[in-house]
């Protein structure tokens, strides 16, 4: 048995909370794109929160740079 970590079934609910919002919507999402989303934009929000926990101005740059990219990467809109 596998055991999935709290927070990615976290982000699965929340995914399936999102799509019971927008059913009545023509944009329809699939679940796995939401949940992908989800999982990126999480991966984004560790980066930003550890920004400022380094007093090397150019490591906070790089993990605001590095958060970016992976949005772009990810095509991943907010």
């Amino acid at each position: 048995m596998i055991l999935i970590h709290e927070r990615v079934e976290e982000l699965a609910k929340q995914a399936d909370e999102y799509l019971l919002e927008k059913v009545q919507e023509e944009n329809r999402s699939s679940w796995a794109q939401v949940f992908a989303e989800l999982i990126v934009e999480e991966c984004r929000y560790v980066m930003d929160c550890n920004k400022g926990s380094d007093q090397n101005p150019a490591w906070n740059q790089a993990l605001s740079e590095t958060s970016e990219k992976i949005k772009q990467h990810f095509g991943v809109e907010e």
